[in-house]
């Protein structure tokens, strides 16, 4: 327990901003809830006070905006330089400002803009100005500052955050932050709940493997398969629920599954949410402790009657008052997906990821608030975004696997949580074989022992 406070002060151009970014610094970084914010035009710069020490942060970014938006390619961040540190496995990166840390008595003066810089990754601005969208309408990942600037799979707000919280510590030594374990958090989203709903779907599939695939194995595989999950659908090859809740649980973890209940579109309505078996299992994952979450239609990002309907036959069908979302296809376009959230609630989602680059979407590794830059506010939902994907396997495997390797030693370092997606669906088929080891090497803490003989990390 802290019982001075910190005290920030301010200058009032985007105060809203600026004020957002030390609450999640303050809130959700350090546990402290008792600092104290001071706004005035005689504040020219940032300055942070605790106990006697003063730091001041060079204010730049917003300093430099003319007018009442920043949302213009003008203000993106030109250039990237580090502040030299040989104490830190991670160089502090410097977009706006800077690399100077003046250090005297219990006087600090930094001339890199890392709030400016926090607030540019939190706030995903950037994508609110691109133009170049992927055939889903999402922003590509390629395009973003950190995946060009190779910055992508290191929570550098976490850095941000740790680098100046130990500014303060040493002057303080007796300052203290509560340290969290680190874990694995997986969850799955249920784009099928098993391979074959009816028998139309398993005559397709075997015409496919016969007439599109020439693949009689495959057709002989599947006829096993299917003659077996015929009469005990827990046989199903996507029926892999309980293996995820076993292995969660032989490690004291916490499994999350996004349901879907709808949609009108060709991506969605795979399966009956009022499915007695769906119940079932719904009932089961609640027994056993684990999360469920909605997994909302193709278009239900971009249209808000959409996923109002669909929160509320998620909510009625199980049981719950709060609502986690994931989007599917993680399809998002935040210009307007974040009012669409609002408008309908939304309280918690699980949707930031950019395809085919682990890493930090919005370079943080915790869960914070998202901000709504057209509204400059920040709003009530909860963001906690995934670091991986299984389906970017499926591309570059060697390149993905030792970038989530790389992602998951950074997620240790700043000692957070390692938060990973992988489907039910993906174990069965000859795509998904060379990658069952993968799944166990990540479940298990990344135990290289788990790959087997496979040379991934190897780049063999």
């Amino acid at each position: 327990m802290i019982n001075t406070p910190f005290r920030v002060c301010i200058s009032p151009k985007f105060k809203e901003e600026k004020k957002y970014v030390f609450d999640v610094l303050f809130h959700h970084f350090y546990k402290i809830d008792n600092y104290q914010l001071e706004i005035s035009d005689k504040y020219k710069e940032y300055e942070i006070h605790f106990n006697e020490t003063r730091i001041l942060v060079k204010d730049i970014f917003f300093k430099q905006i003319e007018g009442d938006t920043y949302l213009d390619e003008k203000y993106l961040p030109r250039d990237l330089s580090y502040v030299q540190s040989t104490e830190d496995r991670y160089k502090i990166p410097v977009l706006y400002g800077e690399s100077t840390i003046n250090k005297s008595n219990r006087h600090v003066e930094f001339s890199c803009d890392i709030i400016g810089t926090i607030f540019f990754f939190l706030s995903r601005w950037e994508e609110y100005i691109s133009s170049d969208l992927d055939k889903h309408g999402r922003f590509k990942g390629e395009n973003s500052f950190a995946v060009k600037n190779n910055i992508f799979r290191v929570p550098v707000v976490d850095i941000y955050a740790d680098f100046l919280w130990r500014l303060f510590s040493d002057f303080t030594p007796t300052l203290k932050k509560d340290k969290t374990s680190v874990s694995l958090h997986p969850s799955h989203d249920i784009d099928f709940f098993v391979k074959w709903p009816n028998k139309l779907n398993y005559y397709k599939t075997q015409l496919g493997n016969l007439i599109k695939r020439s693949d009689k194995d495959l057709f002989l595989k599947d006829k096993k398969a299917y003659s077996v999950s015929n009469d005990d659908i827990s046989k199903d090859p996507f029926f892999t629920y309980k293996l995820f809740m076993d292995d969660a649980e032989s490690r004291n973890r916490q499994a999350t599954f996004y349901f879907m209940v709808g949609g009108n579109t060709n991506y969605d309505n795979n399966y009956d949410i009022n499915d007695e078996n769906i119940a079932a299992l719904l009932s089961e994952i609640k027994l056993r402790g684990h999360r469920i979450g909605l997994h909302p239609g193709y278009n239900a990002s971009t249209t808000s009657n959409q996923l109002k309907k669909e929160i509320e036959i998620f909510k009625n069908v199980c049981g719950v008052d709060q609502v986690m979302i994931r989007q599917h296809f993680l399809k998002i376009n935040l210009i307007e997906t974040i009012n669409i959230w609002e408008d309908a609630g939304v309280q918690y989602d699980s949707s930031f990821y950019y395809n085919n680059h682990p890493g930090f979407r919005a370079g943080c590794s915790v869960a914070f608030p998202l901000f709504n830059v057209t509204k400059h506010k920040k709003t009530n939902i909860l963001e906690d975004s995934v670091s991986f994907m299984d389906t970017d396997l499926l591309g570059e495997s060697s390149r993905i696997i030792k970038e989530v390797k790389e992602v998951y030693e950074a997620t240790k370092y700043v000692g957070t949580n390692f938060k990973f997606l992988w489907h039910n669906s993906s174990f069965y088929g000859r795509e998904w074989k060379p990658f069952h080891s993968v799944y166990s090497w990540m479940i298990n803490d990344f135990d290289d022992d788990y790959l087997g003989n496979h040379n991934f990390l190897s780049g063999k």
